[in-house]
């Protein structure tokens, strides 16, 4: 497999932040090579993946691809940030190593950033799972979303997913998402302290500073599987905080108009006594959790102020 690149900086960076992912990574691959765009680079960062998947990158990739491998494991988070880092197209499309891109993906979502007033754009996916539930609940997140059209006012989306609670994610995987990497960059990349939605609150970010173009074919296909980090985190319910710090930064983004403040203030309060009655009455580590959310609402909130401040374009992301 070769992808070309003609050695100026490509339109997209199609981004591979990989771990143990050598069962699905040849069909990955394959559906970035069929892709019917050519200007766009291809970088795959190993995070120190222990199934041979980084050697095999290299033999599947092709001479033009970038295949880099962490020295020490940075997490799926630190991986997508180093991935941002890297990255030298204009917009980055994240491709998870165990999902693929349809042929027209790269196609249909680079022209809608020739509008410089766009920041992201998305497009629904494909499901392939075993789990019909999952499908039933997850598979077209962007109904949530009452009138999306081609181009659409980011901040006035925002809105409508704050005042409806901020629960989950309502535009999808990075996999059917791209961004452009400038505005990724200033607004700091993905968030360390947050696990299952840490995608949503990067959109959310960006969304806030920038309009958001939709196209309604499906580009991409999202596999869904129990091994999946997502999963994990899921199931460890490591994610027990990401709804409440994501309101915390509702609450303390004074770019943010004082009404939608306000009511990110309300949900945010909610969260919170839903947050300790259920670790005080029926959660795993009721003590430890009990602890962290006696102290966390100025806690939280100065977390939120000092990640608050939009990075200068062309600053490099945490990793």
């Amino acid at each position: 497999m070769v992808v070309d690149s003609n050695g100026s900086a490509p339109a997209v960076s199609v981004c591979i932040p990989m771990y143990n992912n050598a069962d699905t990574l040849a069909r990955c691959l394959e559906s970035i090579v069929a892709q019917d765009f050519g200007d766009f680079e291809l970088l795959i960062v190993d995070d120190d993946s222990t199934d041979g998947s980084f050697e095999l990158a290299r033999s599947l990739a092709g001479e033009n691809a970038r295949v880099l491998r962490n020295e020490v494991r940075l997490g799926l988070v630190g991986n997508h940030n180093r991935c941002l880092s890297l990255a030298r197209g204009r917009t980055i499309q994240f491709v998870h190593g165990d999902d693929r891109l349809l042929p027209n993906c790269l196609s249909t979502l680079s022209p809608l950033f020739d509008e410089d007033s766009v920041g992201l754009a998305f497009a629904p996916r494909m499901i392939e799972t075993d789990d019909e539930s999952w499908r039933e609940r997850y598979g077209r997140l962007e109904q949530n979303f009452h009138d999306l059209g081609p181009t659409n006012d980011g901040a006035a989306l925002v809105s409508e997913f704050v005042r409806s609670g901020a629960r989950g994610n309502w535009v999808g995987e990075p996999t059917c998402v791209m961004v452009r990497r400038s505005t990724a960059l200033a607004v700091g990349g993905l968030d360390e302290g947050i696990y299952q939605l840490v995608d949503m609150d990067l959109w959310m970010r960006i969304m806030q500073r920038s309009s958001v173009a939709w196209s309604p074919d499906e580009l991409s296909i999202r596999y869904h599987h129990g091994a999946s980090e997502s999963f994990v985190n899921a199931t460890q319910k490591k994610d027990w905080l990401d709804r409440y710090r994501i309101l915390s930064k509702v609450v303390a983004d004074r770019s943010l108009p004082l009404s939608l403040r306000a009511t990110g203030f309300g949900w945010w309060w909610l969260v919170w006594a839903d947050l300790f009655l259920a670790s005080v009455v029926r959660g795993p580590d009721r003590a430890s959790r009990a602890r962290v959310l006696l102290g966390s609402p100025f806690r939280e909130l100065r977390r939120a102020r000092a990640q608050g401040t939009p990075r200068q374009e062309g600053a490099e992301a945490t990793v």
